[in-house]
């Protein structure tokens, strides 16, 4: 399990993609303000690592904009909204 703050997907990605293939999938848990570089999405195609979304947003704004950044690279995206947990 790791954490980051104030950070950007493509660390998270970068960080899994030079595990040598010991990690073929994850999950991450976001607010969902954070956007990836296209070289990263490239490197999730690449290593084929299966990537799970899951945002945790305050409105419907945020919604689209957690699933938005999380659909150009996870395999499935989930959105919960304040309220709903």
């Amino acid at each position: 399990v790791s954490q980051s703050r104030y950070a950007d997907f493509d660390c998270i990605i970068e960080h899994f993609t030079k595990l040598n293939k010991k990690v073929d999938k994850c999950v991450i848990f976001t607010d969902g303000y954070a956007n990836i570089k296209k070289e990263n999405i490239d490197l999730v195609k690449k290593n084929n690592l299966k990537v799970v979304g899951l945002a945790f947003v305050d409105s419907d704004n945020g919604i689209e904009s957690a699933t938005e950044s999380l659909n150009k690279f996870c395999f499935r995206v989930f959105s919960i909204k304040k309220g709903d947990f």
